[in-house]
């Protein structure tokens, strides 16, 4: 298994958190990532991260199984098994409403859940919550920054000069510790 690199500052303000973020993001780093024990206002914007695919592909699969099951609901009661019970038309939507309707959401759910896997290349085995122990901070009351060293655009002084200026409380190196 191996295990991401790079330098992780903690903030304990979220207003100084977006701010590092976006500086960071304006120097062209793309290999980085926020932690927060809550979600923050602003934060998508300043690390420019792009909306989901995921609720297209939901729609998608929920169209799609609704039409399904709408369809070999017709197939059934109009083209395959024709029964008249009690003079009723063959194909009545009231009655096919449910399966219908159940049919899109277990479609949408099964794309949304695969989706999900996907697009975010889960499952991930590695996490720096392994090997820094300040990192836990990030799931409880302050936030964290964490810039990979493979990033082409990572510049260790110049990161640490952004942290700093945006009160960092805690700058460290993250991976072997014959860095640091």
């Amino acid at each position: 298994m191996t295990f991401k690199k790079g330098l992780a500052a903690n903030f304990i303000s979220p207003q100084e958190l977006v701010r590092a973020a976006r500086q960071v993001h304006k120097s062209g780093i793309k290999k980085f990532d926020v932690f927060t024990p809550y979600p923050i206002h602003g934060l998508d914007e300043a690390m420019d991260v792009k909306s989901s695919h995921i609720p297209w592909f939901s729609l998608i699969f929920g169209l799609l199984g609704a039409g399904a099951g709408l369809y070999f609901q017709w197939w059934t009661s109009v083209a395959d098994w024709k029964l008249n019970i009690g003079g009723k038309p063959h194909f009545s939507l009231p009655a096919f409403i449910p399966v219908t309707f159940e049919l899109g959401i277990l479609f949408s759910a099964f794309a949304s859940f695969i989706a999900l896997f996907y697009f975010c290349k889960l499952p991930k085995y590695e996490s720096i919550f392994e090997k820094d122990t300040h990192a836990l901070k990030a799931t409880d009351d302050q936030f964290m920054i964490f810039v990979e060293s493979s990033d082409p655009e990572f510049n260790e002084n110049h990161l640490r000069d952004v942290f700093n200026k945006h009160q960092a409380e805690h700058i460290r190196w993250v991976g072997d510790s014959s860095h640091d």
